[in-house]
């Protein structure tokens, strides 16, 4: 299953979905399998077909779409990795738009997710540990993204600091993880960020890096 970055979350959950699917077929062999390997990471041009491959987890600027963050959600955080960034995650899978599913899903390590919906409504889920599936399932909120309601903070209630979804993950009963989206307002910044992954540029002529580009609100939530 493939998706481009810039066709939008429901491309990208549905991508993330079934690559989770495919991985837990994996990750539980009948003992005939010795394993698997995604194709790419990256969306790239191919030679033999006119049309990009777009099944990576990353875009073609390397990019992290929503399945990289379903992989990286599968790292248990009790083990020690040699790979940096590897602890206690939490990653929202819906971007609040007009458009935007009513689920939230959201891809942990944890062993439960809290969501705390407009500062006030708060809801616990486990993170299903499947024996017959990935190691750590995706959580599923259902119907509690609504757009109507929302706007109706934001607009009528003049209210809009309280349109939020915060997601914390938990482990031993203490919060080792967090994550609060909000939609994006009216565009008013635009905020680059360098991508070198911990590398240092060396200024001889060769080295080069990547600058990303976001269009924010005043709050930083990017547009």
């Amino acid at each position: 299953c493939s998706s481009d970055l810039s066709w939008g979350e429901t491309p990208q959950l549905v991508q993330a979905l079934s690559l989770a699917d495919s991985y837990g077929g994996m990750f539980h062999p009948t003992g005939q399998f010795v394993g698997g390997a995604q194709w790419h990471p990256f969306d790239h041009q191919r030679g033999y077909h006119p049309d990009p491959y777009w099944g990576g987890i990353f875009d073609a600027f390397r990019q992290p779409k929503y399945a990289y963050y379903m992989f990286k959600s599968q790292v248990n955080p009790d083990v020690d990795h040699p790979v940096a960034d590897t602890g206690p995650m939490v990653f929202v899978a819906n971007e609040l738009t007009p458009f935007s599913g009513k689920d939230l899903v959201v891809f942990s390590n944890c062993d439960s997710v809290r969501l705390i919906v407009f500062e006030t409504d708060t809801i616990i889920q486990k993170v299903e540990r499947n024996p017959k599936g990935i190691p750590f399932a995706p959580v599923v909120f259902k119907d509690v993204v609504d757009f109507w309601k929302m706007r109706e903070l934001s607009y009528i209630q003049k209210n809009w600091q309280k349109v939020s979804f915060l997601v914390e993950g938990i482990i031993d009963s203490k919060v080792v993880a967090s994550q609060k989206k909000m939609p994006s307002r009216r565009s008013t910044k635009l905020q680059l960020k360098i991508d070198h992954n911990g590398q240092s540029l060396i200024a001889d002529g060769s080295d080069f890096i990547v600058v990303t580009a976001e269009v924010t609100d005043d709050s930083g939530n990017v547009k």
